[in-house]
């Protein structure tokens, strides 16, 4: 109860962000929080569990779990940690991951950044660096991806501004 009391007290939102943003690079640095009830049989309350008012986020401050989507992190899957691929670029990292649209995303930076991977059915392991950019071109640009030329274009970051002042091709796999 104590440890409920002082969330409360110093402001539920602050406090549980920050804690989630200790587990989780990839939260955002403001979130609404709302308490989740739980009554004894006689009626009293009792609980340790937050969540987000979206449902992305929860918190059992008692048990020290943080949830994304309804679920804890994890370590990648033996096979990704075993591939030929991930050794050579990783060696015996493993990381604390989600899942991100059916791939498995870093919690937190390796390097300054954050990874995704997927098994292919074909056996091969797809491994993609996020925000590879320089800091400057993620700071000043928008970044459009161009289907058709299989490019991205680096626009003003105002949507009604559609000058092209870079232009970065990718190949056929896709990368830069």
């Amino acid at each position: 109860a104590t440890v409920i009391a002082y969330v409360e007290k110093r402001g539920a939102d602050f406090v549980l962000t920050a804690l989630v943003s200790l587990v989780s690079s990839t939260s955002p640095n403001s979130l609404k929080w709302k308490r989740i009830d739980a009554f004894s049989q006689n009626g009293r309350r009792f609980g340790s569990c937050f969540e987000t008012f979206d449902s992305r986020y929860a918190i059992n401050l008692f048990m020290g779990i943080v949830l994304t989507d309804g679920n804890a992190p994890g370590g990648l899957p033996s096979d990704i940690r075993g591939h030929e691929r991930f050794q050579s670029l990783f060696g015996h990292c493993n990381f604390e991951v989600i899942s991100v649209d059916g791939l498995f995303q870093t919690e937190s930076m390796y390097c300054e950044r954050l990874y995704k991977f997927q098994q292919q059915e074909d056996g091969d392991l797809f491994v993609q660096e996020l925000d590879h950019f320089p800091a400057r071109l993620r700071e000043l640009y928008s970044h459009w991806y161009w289907v058709e030329r299989k490019c991205v274009l680096f626009r003003p970051k105002q949507a009604k501004c559609r000058e092209v002042f870079f232009v970065a091709p990718l190949d056929d796999s896709g990368a830069l």
